[in-house]
Formats: C-alpha cells, sequence, structure tokens
C-alpha cells in the first residue's frame, strides 16, 4: 500500500467501509502510518470495529506462506520496494531491507470485523500493487478462495521481472490465466496476450453479456506479443531457483 494515499482516499470517500493496508518495507510503512493518523478521524472505541474510521495497516508482505524475504529499498524511488531489483539500478544509498511476508487469509483474519465468520471472505474489492508478490499470491489459492473474490485489480510484472530472478513459467501460466480473467488486467497486461479467448469474470448483475480478453484488450497491444513471450522466457524458466531466498538483486 505504499504510504497508503489509495488506502486514505477510499476512507476518505467511504468512512466505515474497513480498508486493510499491507506494506512490508518498514520506512513506508511509518509514512503511511502518519498519513493516517493526520488526515483521517482517530478510531471510536465504542464503535462496532467494522465501523471505525482508521485503515487497518499491516506491516508485512504477501506470499504463499509465512517466510522472510530480503528487499530492496530505494528512498529515491520508494514505491519500488521489490525482491528483484535490477543490479544496474542499485545506488548508494539503497538498502537492503529484511521482510516479513505472510500469506494473504492470515493478514485478512487478523482483521476481520467481530462476529464474521472465518469461513466468510470479506474482501470485495483486492488491489494487487505488490511489484511481483502476485506470483507467490494468486497460485497458493484454492480455486474457492479465487472465485470468492469478486474484483481483483493491480498490475502483472513478468516482463520487468530481471530473467536470474523470475519464477517459474508455471507460476506466470497459474498468476495470469486466473488474473486475466478480471477487467483491469484483460484491457491492458500484454501478459493477457496468451489468454485472448479466457472469458471474464463479472460481478453483481445477470444482464452482463458475456465477454472474453480479446473483446476489452487494448487495440494492436498483442502485435509482438510472440517475441515479447521469447524474449522474456515466459515459457521456459523450469523452477523458482532466485526467485525470492537469494538476495534482492538481480545478477546481471
Amino acid at each position: 500500500s505504499h504510504h497508503g494515499l489509495v488506502s486514505l482516499a477510499v476512507k476518505l470517500l467511504y468512512p466505515t467501509l474497513p480498508v486493510i493496508a499491507i506494506e512490508p518495507a518498514p520506512p513506508n510503512f511509518i509514512m503511511q502510518h502518519l498519513n493516517f493518523i493526520c488526515n483521517l478521524p482517530p478510531n471510536d472505541p465504542s464503535a462496532p470495529s467494522n465501523m471505525q474510521t482508521q485503515p487497518h495497516s499491516s506491516m508485512a508482505g504477501i506470499a504463499h506462506k509465512e517466510m522472510m524475504a530480503k528487499f530492496n529499498w530505494d528512498p529515491h524511488e520508494t514505491g519500488a520496494t521489490r525482491s528483484w531489483s535490477p543490479s544496474e539500478l542499485y545506488m548508494a544509498d539503497n538498502t537492503e531491507i529484511s521482510v516479513r511476508l505472510r500469506p494473504l487469509r492470515s493478514v485478512v483474519t487478523e482483521a476481520m470485523p467481530e462476529g464474521m465468520s472465518l469461513s466468510t471472505n470479506p474482501i470485495t474489492v483486492l488491489k494487487l500493487g505488490c511489484e511481483g508478490c502476485e506470483y507467490n499470491v494468486v497460485p497458493a489459492w484454492s480455486e474457492e478462495q479465487f472465485q470468492s473474490i469478486p474484483y481483483i485489480m493491480g498490475n502483472l510484472h513478468w516482463g520487468y521481472i530481471p530473467y536470474t530472478k523470475r519464477p517459474s513459467s508455471k507460476r506466470a501460466a497459474d498468476t495470469n490465466g486466473r488474473l486475466c480473467q478480471h477487467e483491469a488486467f484483460a484491457e491492458h497486461a500484454i501478459e493477457c496476450c496468451d489468454y485472448l479467448d479466457l472469458g471474464l469474470k463479472f460481478v453483481g448483475s445477470e444482464d452482463v453479456i458475456p465477454m472474453t480478453v480479446k473483446d476489452i484488450m487494448e487495440p494492436n497491444l498483442c502485435d509482438n506479443f510472440t517475441e515479447w513471450a521469447k524474449v522474456n522466457h515466459l515459457y521456459d524458466i523450469k523452477d523458482d531457483y532466485g526467485w525470492f531466498e537469494l538476495s534482492s538483486m538481480a545478477i546481471p
């Protein structure tokens, strides 16, 4: 959630809507927390937990399991805290930090309003702007968990992650094949060119005409997809060696 600006905007528009803000880098988390304190009313101890004005803040990253990982924090580009920073972009004042990664369900359960069953999925909208963590989070979901989230938005990062730090092609297929069912990805992500006939997931109206990825994709986005997939090794990375556990720097 970086400095919490999206969470802050949502809370200003919908004060009683529960919001969970997840940020792994301590410097960003501190700024986020200050933004919430300075720009939103304090929580009311007498109000129900699902009617509080402050977002629930969690200093963690999201992964498929509980683990620690090394991330690179760049004070000049604090929104790009990630585990795969290209080594040629490293600057002297960058800091390698160890961050705690947690399963999404663990964080959501911790923030769940009182009285809500653990079997109930409270997520209405999920924003995945997590610099590649989608390749850990999405494959770990059961089909039931994936289908229970009505709206997912964010970005896919396969083409940005350096070759030596990419996860397996299987993780790519599992992730892209699910997220490309959501309009926010299907419209703009070149990764979705691999799923042109995939049906889109629409929620809340039985009158929506069934549509596929190719029906809403930006014109000409897929013109060079075959070459892009080859250059970015979309199909030929066999395992997760180097993905999260080794270092935050990508070897040239």
